[in-house]
């Protein structure tokens, strides 16, 4: 969108046009557009109703009157017009764009994917959209239509750093090490401020055999420089402290990237196992707490809860805690031995 001066000159242009006739379809979609921007709704959904009337066909005024819908919280119906609009108008672009983002909100992953794939063949030469769809695939762990998408988004434009870095990220998933770090190196060419291109670089860095930790810790520095709220980076400092057995500074990391993002329970789990490597019990089990708190269906801290309790002679706590994570996840890492402890407290504590 443009600066808010000339919006405001745009904004007088249209006005002027349409005093005393509002006639006009194509003056009134933009106009309703701005006011759209502008968050002005009620007048943008009458802009829009009436360039409907006048032109039914308009798929700009159908977006405009659905998008306005759905900033005002009528998120089912504004789904169902822009599900209405993108069978009408398949070559409508912007319409597939807030579809599949809203089926992606919702990790209707698979109709999002749909919706992208024919936002591209109505655009095939946008970057983004091929980007955007490489996402996509990699959400649903397609790798190879991922980084064809990422490759053709490259294609289109060798200057999108995001698509370098998705590929880095499939090498990545791949252990193609040197492939990884190239890619990550070409999105930093272009993006010296990437920060997670920086940290894709470092976990390359951390895994190759041929270079040494340092490269993988400066890189992490990098990334929370670029970004301090960058929870990812802030876990992965924490997590080479951690194996390094530094615990008392991968708890400072764990708790920094817990307050980036209160809801990653895999960085108040990583807390709390730093804390009970520390031998400091009531500070291990209140981060195991906080992590199920936000996740009721994540199932390590359960198991560890139940350890730190047993540090603690509870053994009925312990017990409870035993019980769900199998529960959770019959086969998980520690399924064996918690089978086995559960088993032997059941004498006492038959839950």
């Amino acid at each position: 969108m443009a600066r808010p001066d000339d919006i405001s000159v745009e904004v007088e242009e249209l006005k002027t046009k349409l005093k005393g006739r509002l006639d006009d379809p194509d003056a009134m979609a933009r106009l309703g557009s701005i006011l759209l921007y502008l968050r002005m709704f009620d007048e943008a959904d009458y802009l829009f109703r009436r360039t409907a009337e006048l032109a039914p066909d308009s798929p700009e005024a159908a977006y405009g009157a659905a998008s306005c819908m759905y900033n005002r919280g009528q998120e089912e119906e504004a789904e169902e017009e822009f599900a209405v609009i993108a069978e009408r108008h398949p070559e409508y672009a912007p319409a597939l764009r807030i579809l599949a983002a809203i089926y992606t909100e919702s990790e209707r992953l698979e109709k999002a994917a749909a919706v992208l794939e024919k936002a591209v063949a109505a655009e095939p030469d946008d970057p983004d959209l091929h980007y955007q769809l490489g996402n996509m695939y990699d959400d649903l762990d397609d790798p190879d239509r991922a980084m064809a998408q990422y490759e053709k988004a490259a294609e289109l434009d060798p200057e999108h750093a995001p698509a370098h870095n998705g590929m880095a990220l499939i090498h990545l998933d791949a252990e193609n090490w040197d492939e990884a770090i190239a890619a990550a190196k070409r999105a930093l060419n272009l993006d010296p401020s990437y920060s997670n291109a920086h940290l894709n670089l470092a976990a390359a860095y951390r895994n190759h055999p041929d270079f040494p930790v340092q490269d993988a810790i400066d890189e992490i520095n990098l990334a929370i420089q670029s970004d301090p709220g960058n929870d990812e980076a802030l876990l992965a400092l924490g997590e080479v402290f951690y194996e390094d057995e530094n615990w008392r500074r991968a708890a400072e990391m764990f708790e920094r990237a817990a307050q980036a993002n209160p809801e990653s329970g895999r960085a108040l789990f990583s807390l709390g196992n730093a804390y009970f490597m520390m031998g400091d019990w009531p500070e291990a089990l209140a981060a195991y707490r906080r992590a199920v708190e936000g996740d009721a269906e994540y199932a390590d801290p359960h198991y560890w809860i139940a350890e730190t309790q047993l540090k603690q002679k509870q053994g009925l706590e312990a017990a409870i805690h035993l019980k769900m994570y199998l529960e959770l996840d019959a086969e998980g890492e520690w399924a064996a031995e918690a089978a086995e402890k559960l088993e032997a407290l059941r004498a006492d504590w038959p839950v």
